[in-house]
């Protein structure tokens, strides 16, 4: 049945190969051999993340605060530090709407950390973030930095 709906309502483009086709439907990629009648794989698209808008007034708030946690603890609400695991099992593909479980770690600390918190308004610039990922070495990506859109997007940028 799901097959059917797909063919029905999907956007059909040409495959890779000759007497094939891919088929978008609802948030999956689908890939169809019509010289067989058969399907040949079915795979989530990833989820898109937009990134904020940042105006000139946001960007200062950024930089001034920035400096603030810089020059005091004091002037912390909280620290939170993440740690990011990038061995090898990260790479697998078993998260959905995520290419690999890395991928799809960002995409949850973007989104379900960053935003969330802003948004609900629970955590504020002066909540301090640091991420470090951890490697064969640690790596800190962001070192003591304000939970503002601009971490958000930097997150998304990785």
């Amino acid at each position: 049945r799901e097959m059917q709906a797909v063919l029905k309502y999907g956007v059909r483009t040409p495959g890779a190969r000759p007497n094939t086709y891919m088929y978008k439907y609802e948030g999956k990629t689908y890939i169809q051999d019509d010289s067989r009648g058969l399907g040949v794989t079915c795979y989530q698209l990833p989820k898109e993340y937009k990134r904020k808008s940042i105006s000139p007034r946001e960007q200062h708030h950024h930089y001034t605060v920035l400096d603030q946690i810089r020059l005091s603890k004091n002037s912390w609400t909280s620290h939170t530090v993440l740690i990011v695991d990038k061995s090898g099992s990260m790479r697998l593909s078993d998260v959905k709407r995520s290419k690999s479980r890395f991928q799809g770690t960002w995409g949850a600390i973007a989104d379900d950390f960053v935003a969330q918190r802003i948004e609900t308004g629970e955590a504020k610039a002066h909540d301090v973030v640091s991420v470090i990922l951890m490697g064969d070495e640690p790596l800190i990506l962001f070192d003591k930095v304000p939970t503002d859109w601009i971490l958000y997007n930097r997150i998304l940028d990785l």
